[in-house]
């Protein structure tokens, strides 16, 4: 403002040097700027790894303020806003695994690495308890087709062993 002025009163010189001062305070605050940016991505970062979703979710509504426009940072703020569910699908799924019931399990973990599939709890659950069923029904068909042929049922074996192949 200071500058215009000068320049509307013809004093060139001055409002080259109020130009200029404008020009260095600018740069001084994208500075800034982009020192806040920096320590709210590595606190937005460090707060979603740690399960502090309030954090997070904090740290990405700043960032994406500073830059609306930024699709990755509306993800990252999306599954901020998602952890809680998470966190929770997550070790009910762990309770529900330990006590045998594998199935709602497996629903939960689907549930929890559907809302974030870059939530490792959610999605080595639903690889650790497909393997586990993968397991059980193996076992199952292997025993179903010794049982047949302790009883000399050979195409009954037979079918329960190729079963279990698959």
């Amino acid at each position: 403002i200071e500058g215009d002025e000068a320049y509307r009163l013809e004093s060139l010189a001055l409002a080259v040097e109020k130009y200029t001062e404008g020009v260095d305070l600018l740069v001084e605050v994208l500075k800034e700027t982009e020192d806040v940016f920096g320590e709210y991505i590595d606190t937005g970062i460090a707060a979603l790894d740690s399960g502090d979703f309030e954090m997070a979710i904090e740290a990405y509504r700043i960032l994406t303020r500073i830059r609306p426009e930024d699709k990755q940072l509306a993800a990252e703020l999306e599954r901020a806003l998602n952890r809680e569910q998470v966190l929770r699908l997550t070790s009910e799924a762990e309770v529900m695994e330990r006590n045998g019931d594998i199935n709602a399990a497996l629903a939960s973990f689907k549930q929890a690495a559907n809302l974030d599939a870059l939530w490792s709890p959610a999605t080595d659950g639903v690889k650790r308890v497909n393997n586990r069923i993968a397991r059980n029904r193996f076992q199952d068909e292997m025993s179903k087709g010794f049982s047949a042929l302790a009883k000399n049922e050979f195409e009954v074996a037979q079918a329960a062993f190729v079963q279990a192949q698959k």
